[in-house]
């Protein structure tokens, strides 16, 4: 198995890798494309098939499709799981989002970190080892899948499918950290109420925006210090936190307004619950009723992902759902870790770390609703993805790949055994 290894990785060209990368980033794929996804899955779908990889396309939702590449094995191994979506965020603001170019080393452009770097390394990865000709005992997956970016419609639909995965990666950009844990997403929003009254009188009235610019002075001066506290927070991910995103009310400069609207960002740790952070927000809002006898506010869970309304009907009409974005952490004596970490002995120079991020990914569904223990792991630093200045280091482009070739070889093969 060394042996075979040793000429996988002999497989993996430089130039190659990073021209398959740039193509992947010279192909719009985000939600306001007329297309989507549809230009890169069937790119990945026509160079799998010239490369000899058993594929089909996955529909995910109406005109757009994840593409699934099988390496199959004897059966007698443990199935992996590569899982990497194909779409971006927009491009507002790059200079030559889709140009690839290459300089200092890095390859600049939209999705150069966030994924398709990480996507393009596993793609290759199965490449080379189909061109080596490894026999494999579990089978090999790669899932491109569609809208991460939005409501995680193509891992849905993957997990919906059927997982006959015993473990999984997810090549989101990790500054090829090995990352076990990250945190979720709430979105909630607080409907501060009032009573409208006409501007020449506002006595008369309750101002709702006022009493809504009290919640946030309070929210900000007291809980967030409170989210910031040591004892809140996870070895790996840190603490939670949260943000005031948006806010709005009134209809016009002469009425009181009735109605201030709120919403809210809180990133949790692994083990909150929904029904924790909502309380801890509750109490905030049953102090300024004591101190404020007009003041009146409640307090809902709601969607992650859609901006507007409509996005939420239009998404309800193609019968998509939405599902909770929790945190996840999985064992550092996982399968897939154990793997990642033996397989930086292929590349000099580097040392297995493992880590936890801020961000989330759709390793929280596999890992929460699947049960497939998932690892993050990618090139690129995290901080430049959605960035007008977004680049890859090519070095480290070619070191996913390597480590994600030498993990399946290792999973698939069966030689790393459960802990």
């Amino acid at each position: 198995m060394e042996d075979d290894i040793i000429k996988c990785l002999g497989q993996i060209k430089e130039k190659e890798l990073v021209e398959l990368c740039q193509n992947l980033i010279k192909i719009p794929s985000h939600k306001d494309t007329f297309s989507r996804e549809k230009e890169i899955a069937l790119f990945l779908k026509d160079l799998m098939e010239r490369e000899g990889i058993e594929v089909v396309l996955q529909e995910a939702a109406e005109g757009r499709s994840n593409v699934i590449g099988r390496l199959r094995g004897t059966g007698k191994g443990p199935n992996l799981l590569f899982n990497g979506h194909m779409d971006t965020v927009r491009s507002l603001g790059m200079k030559d989002p889709y140009g690839a170019k290459v300089k200092d080393g890095k390859i600049w452009g939209r999705g150069a970190v966030d994924m398709k770097s990480g996507l393009a390394g596993m793609t290759y990865a199965l490449i080379a080892i189909k061109r080596t000709g490894i026999k494999l005992k579990g089978n090999l997956i790669l899932a491109a899948v569609v809208g991460e970016e939005n409501i995680n419609e193509g891992t849905q639909r993957l997990i919906e499918g059927g997982c006959q995965y015993d473990t999984a990666l997810v090549g989101e950009p990790t500054d090829l950290q090995i990352v076990i844990a990250h945190k979720g997403i709430e979105w909630i929003e607080i409907t501060v109420k009032g009573k409208a009254s006409h501007a020449s009188i506002p006595k008369e009235g309750i101002n709702a925006i006022v009493n809504a610019a009290r919640l946030v002075c309070v929210l900000e001066e007291k809980l967030v210090p409170k989210l910031s506290q040591t004892l809140r927070s996870n070895r790996l991910v840190g603490c939670p936190t949260l943000n005031i995103g948006k806010i709005w009310g009134g209809v016009r400069n002469s009425v009181v307004p009735d109605l201030c609207k709120i919403q809210l960002d809180r990133r949790t740790l692994p083990g909150e619950k929904i029904e924790d952070v909502l309380s801890e927000i509750r109490s905030v809002i049953r102090q300024l009723e004591n101190t404020y006898a007009e003041f009146k506010a409640e307090v809902n869970p709601i969607p992650v992902g859609p901006d507007t309304r409509k996005q939420l009907e239009e998404i309800g009409k193609q019968g998509l759902k939405i599902l909770p974005h929790e945190p996840m952490e999985i064992s550092r004596d996982s399968k897939i870790v154990r793997a990642l970490s033996k397989a930086f002995k292929y590349v000099p120079g580097r040392n297995p770390e493992i880590a936890g991020m801020s961000g989330w990914t759709d390793a929280s569904l596999l890992v929460n609703r699947a049960k497939i223990p998932t690892a993050v792991f990618g090139p690129g630093p995290v901080i430049k993805a959605h960035t007008t200045e977004e680049y890859v280091n090519i070095a480290d482009l070619v070191d996913a790949a390597k480590v994600y070739a030498v993990t399946a070889v290792e999973v698939c093969s069966g030689r790393i055994k459960d802990s």
